[in-house]
């Protein structure tokens, strides 16, 4: 079915509803809203999901984020005072940092989107300039907290992506690689920043 055809449906049931003085706020609101992503060329994410888990995984943790769209163009980068002052700050401390600014971060719902369609982050999201030097950014996703209980390893963890670049037949050839950041343990540099969209 064409988005045309989708889209004229739509008006169709809205109208009708208006027409027959069923005018519930509710309903409207959500007929608009479908409407909006019909004709919405970006993708929409429901950070309210639960996110995949393995066996040795436990969720600790998910703020619900509701349905983002995600539009790319308006994606920021937060790094705490401490780390914009060249400091380390462990993950627990960003968290709590994160917080008190009211730094909407994402959750492990839109982690596993721009996993999957990692092609679609831009190239100027790549690196960060830390004194001077242009350093693979490592994206946070905070919202989501997963304890891990493997052999060898315990601990409570959030997901990242870090992008990484090796030269191949002469060519430079990269990618966004998951990573997990165990938030009492691991001490996070400047290039370690949690992604948000702000407040419209």
């Amino acid at each position: 079915m064409s988005d045309f055809v989708e889209l004229w449906r739509l008006l169709e049931k809205v109208g009708q509803k208006v027409g027959l003085g069923y005018l519930d706020p509710n309903v409207v609101r959500d007929e608009l809203n479908a409407l909006l992503e019909c004709c919405s060329a970006l993708p929409t994410v429901d950070c309210d999901m639960q996110p995949s888990l393995q066996s040795w995984e436990q969720l600790s943790s998910h703020k619900p984020g509701g349905k983002v769209v995600v539009d790319l163009d308006r994606l920021r980068f937060y790094a705490s005072p401490k780390q914009r002052a060249g400091q380390r700050v462990y993950g627990g401390e960003l968290i709590l940092d994160m917080d008190s600014e009211h730094i909407p971060g994402f959750n492990a719902c839109m982690f596993e989107h721009l996993q999957k369609r990692q092609d679609e982050i831009p190239e100027r999201f790549r690196y960060v300039e830390i004194d001077g030097r242009h350093v693979p950014r490592k994206i946070l996703f905070p919202g989501t907290v997963i304890t891990v209980r493997g052999e060898g390893v315990r601990g409570e963890s959030i997901l990242g992506l870090t992008w990484q670049e090796t030269v191949e037949l002469g060519a430079n050839v990269g990618k966004w690689t998951p990573t997990r950041v165990f938030i009492n343990r691991t001490q996070l540099s400047g290039d370690f920043q949690v992604a948000y969209f702000p407040a419209a």
